[in-house]
This record gives C-alpha cells, structure tokens and sequence, in this order.
C-alpha cells in the first residue's frame, strides 16, 4: 500500500512539473524522492528538438554525462543502472535485449499524448522490458525522451526543456510524465545541460555534500 500511495503522489506531482520549474528551492521536499529508494534504470535521451545543434549525438552523449554525474553525486548510481553501463550490456546481449539508444518513443515526444495512457504500447513496452529483464532487480525505467530549448518570455535567451518518464515496463505503465527545465541563460550554450541534469537529478534527491 505504501508503494501505491507513493506513485499516486508522483503522479499528482507530474501535472506540477509539467508546469514550472521542478524543485529548485534547497527547503522543498523532491518530488519524485519515493523513486530515489527503487532501483532504476537510466537509459540514453533518444530526442532532440534543436535547430541550433549540428552534431545531436554528441549533444545527447553530453547531457547523458551531465545526468550520470549528477545522480552519481546523489549516490543514486550505487543501484540504479546508469546509461553508460547499458551500452556495455547492449554487446553482451544483442540477441536478447534492445537497442537503449534507439528506443521507439517518438510517441512520447512534446507534446506528447493527448490523454493518459492506460497501457504503454509495443514496441516501446517491449523494447523496455529486455532491458529490465537482463537487470532482473530493477523495477522501472528512467526514460530522459526528448531536449528541447525554450525561449524567454521576454525574447532574451531561454532554458532547455526535458520530457522525461518514469515507466514500470512489467506492467506497461508510465507511472510518471513531465518536463524539467534548466536555468534561464541570455545565450543558448551547453552549460544548460549541466543546469537541466542538476535540476531533474533534484527531483530525486538532494546533493550529497
């Protein structure tokens, strides 16, 4: 009963973050902090919506890192599978287990659905589920889905945009959906992504030290 209490509370908190700022004040409580006591995997960011970037793998490789980095420093990479360990995983298992870095969520992409989803689709639902079935203790996946960049009201600068969710693939649920923004900067460079990995890490936990 408590684990579906605390995912009722995630799923109450998405409408919140798909609004504003996640939690960037030092006294709030993190809104996905019930997940920081699960064991996630963290696979690759599959989407970028920017016309800005020439090489998107590279720019996806480094927001990648930014995150791992970030929820390494909150000590959640001691049980989650962060994305770097998957692709090591992936030559191991390519009979067996998905591509993590060609994931079939384009249906996820900003805007994303018109209405909640009461089951998640193949293939997306299966490509997931290898995954978690090679990392037999982990319960869900963190899915980062698609980087976007969004102006300043004012028309100066902007922050970047994350859709990211937090699926449950054994039972083909998306038990959280939402977007994470970055600080707002005057000019668009990749210090943001390091601001947007520090903001969507926080939604899980605090810094360490």
């Amino acid at each position: 009963m408590k684990i579906v209490a605390a995912l009722s509370a995630i799923a109450l908190a998405s409408s919140v973050l798909a609004a504003q700022d996640t939690a960037t004040d030092a006294g709030s409580h993190p809104p996905l902090a019930p997940f920081s006591e699960r064991v996630l995997v963290v696979v690759p960011t599959s989407f970028l919506l920017l016309h800005k970037v020439t090489d998107i793998d590279k720019f996806l490789a480094d927001f990648d890192a930014e995150l791992e980095f970030a929820l390494k420093d909150r000590k959640l990479g001691r049980s989650w599978i962060l994305a770097s360990r998957l692709a090591a995983e992936y030559k191991r298992n390519q009979d067996y287990m998905a591509d993590p870095t060609h994931l079939a969520g384009d249906f996820l992409r900003y805007p994303g659905p018109k209405k909640p989803l009461e089951y998640l689709p193949d293939p997306l639902e299966g490509e997931l589920r290898t995954i978690i079935a090679v990392n037999d203790k982990a319960e869900f996946v963190l899915y980062p889905i698609e980087l976007r960049f969004v102006k300043a009201p004012e028309g100066i600068g902007g922050r970047l945009a994350l859709r990211a969710a937090i699926i449950d693939p054994r039972h083909a649920k998306i038990a959280w959906m939402g977007d994470v923004f970055s600080s707002t900067e005057k000019e668009f460079s990749p210090a943001l992504l390091a601001s947007l990995a520090e903001h969507l890490a926080n939604d899980f936990a605090r810094p360490t030290n």
